[in-house]
C-alpha cells in the first residue's frame, strides 16, 4: 500500500507486513529516471520525503522495488 502526498515536498507513505530493502524511484513522461533512493522498510508504516527541489513541476510515476515486488503510483508536482 503506497500513498503520496505532494506538498512542498513529495512524502510516501508505505504500509508493509515484512522488513526489507528496496527503492524509491521518480520517473518523469519522458521515461528518465529522475530520482532515486535507497530505502529500508520495517514492518508497518514507513515514511520517507522527497524535497521538490530535487524534481521540477510536472508528472511522474513513483516507483517502489523490493526483492519481491514492485509498486507504482502516479504523481503530480506542481
Amino acid at each position: 500500500n503506497i500513498g503520496v502526498a505532494p506538498n512542498c515536498s513529495i512524502t510516501m507513505t508505505i504500509d508493509t507486513p515484512l522488513t526489507r530493502n528496496g527503492t524509491i524511484e521518480l520517473i518523469n513522461t519522458a521515461g528518465q529516471l529522475v530520482y532515486t533512493q535507497a530505502i529500508e522498510l520495517v514492518e508497518g508504516e514507513n515514511q520517507f520525503s522527497i524535497a521538490t527541489d530535487a524534481v521540477k513541476a510536472g508528472y511522474y510515476v513513483a516507483r517502489v522495488s523490493t526483492a519481491t515486488g514492485q509498486w507504482v503510483q502516479p504523481i503530480v508536482r506542481k
